[in-house]
């Protein structure tokens, strides 16, 4: 379990192999090791469209396969990483998309492809990371880093966040040092506490950092790992769509958490809605579904269950996987009265899974 102080550990092998491994065809690399020994005709990438009529349009059709279209979005992520490494700055992936390559979710029948790639740079300011992506900025995030857009021929789109590790909110909320290997200490959830090195030095595998990341992969099991956060009902609903999407269970601590927020007198469900739109950009789950959720948590740690589930079917389990386009319902969560106040969608499509 994670502190303020930031205690951390590096990953041993075989797990750290398998999250190299993975990163590396990630980025369309032909091994773990730097992007500079890639592969002639790089290598797959582990993520790509469901076959689903929402994701193809018909510009893919008239362009390629899926395949071509899956080589376009790699081509698009490196694009980005290599203005970071023309710099020579020192950056690292973290959170989700780590998350989501190492979980195995073809055993769901779906694909890995990422809603918004998180990067954190070490000794940087936000206006140097202005200079370098301004054509790519799309707004400030909510704590304070930038969100990024990159366009893939009028197609799709690719989603980053990007900020100082300096920013990073727990960092400079709680006067840590901006050290990278204490950041792993400062994500709300187990499954998000590592940090993957972007670009290595000639002749070195990938440095990787963690705080019970691979504890919470390896046993499937979600949990606190640095509890204050200024959103905490968005890290209600993104544990509870977790833990469905992974099929994952929960620990007490967390479900404790869980329960504690929404036992409050004010309208939960709105909020969560809220909490809906402010991460996903729509609503991913209607208020029946959160409600019978939320009351299978109390009843599970009512009886003192150490591993608490929220079991769905497997259709359900790969509509949460799927969250494309943004603002709009996924093709298996159904038709939902309350989604008449969500925001419209935007006009441009956006890869987005978390």
């Amino acid at each position: 379990m994670a502190n303020h102080n930031g205690h951390n550990q590096r990953l041993r092998p075989p797990r750290e192999r398998l999250l190299r491994d993975r990163f590396a065809r990630f980025l369309g690399e032909s091994n773990g090791g730097s992007r500079h020994r890639k592969s002639p005709n790089g290598a797959a990438p582990l993520w790509g469209f469901v076959q689903d009529q929402h994701l193809i349009t018909n510009e893919d059709a008239k362009h390629g396969s899926h395949g071509s279209l899956s080589r376009l979005i790699q081509l698009a992520i490196n694009e980005v990483f290599e203005r970071i490494r023309l710099r020579s700055w020192d950056a690292y992936v973290v959170g989700g998309t780590l998350r989501d390559l190492v979980s195995d979710p073809a055993r769901a029948g779906a694909r890995v492809f990422p809603r918004d790639i998180d990067v954190v740079v070490v000794g940087v300011t936000l206006q140097d990371l202005e200079g370098c992506f301004s054509d790519l900025v799309a707004r400030r995030t909510r704590f304070g880093g930038l969100h990024l857009v990159k366009k893939i021929a009028q197609v799709c789109e690719v989603h980053f966040d990007v900020w100082p590790l300096a920013d990073t909110w727990a960092i400079k909320e709680y006067g840590m040092s901006p050290e990278i290997s204490r950041f792993p200490s400062t994500p709300f959830f187990n499954l998000d506490a590592v940090a993957i090195e972007l670009h290595p030095r000639a002749g070195r595998t990938r440095t990787i950092y963690e705080n019970g990341f691979y504890h919470g992969i390896t046993s499937k099991l979600i949990d606190i790992n640095f509890e204050p956060n200024p959103y905490p009902d968005v890290c209600v609903i993104r544990a509870l769509i977790m833990a469905a999407k992974l099929q994952f269970v929960i620990s007490p601590r967390l479900a404790s958490f869980i329960c504690l927020r929404t036992n409050q007198q004010e309208p939960v469900l709105n909020r969560l809605q809220q909490a809906q739109f402010s991460h996903y950009g729509q609503i991913r789950c209607s208020h029946a579904e959160l409600r019978s959720w939320l009351d299978s948590i109390q009843q599970q740690l009512d009886a003192g269950s150490e591993r608490i589930e929220i079991r769905v079917p497997q259709a359900r389990q790969l509509g949460l996987w799927v969250d494309y386009p943004p603002g709009r319902k996924t093709a298996t969560s159904g038709q939902f009265p309350d989604e008449s106040n969500a925001p419209p969608s935007p006009s441009s499509p956006t890869l987005m899974t978390r």
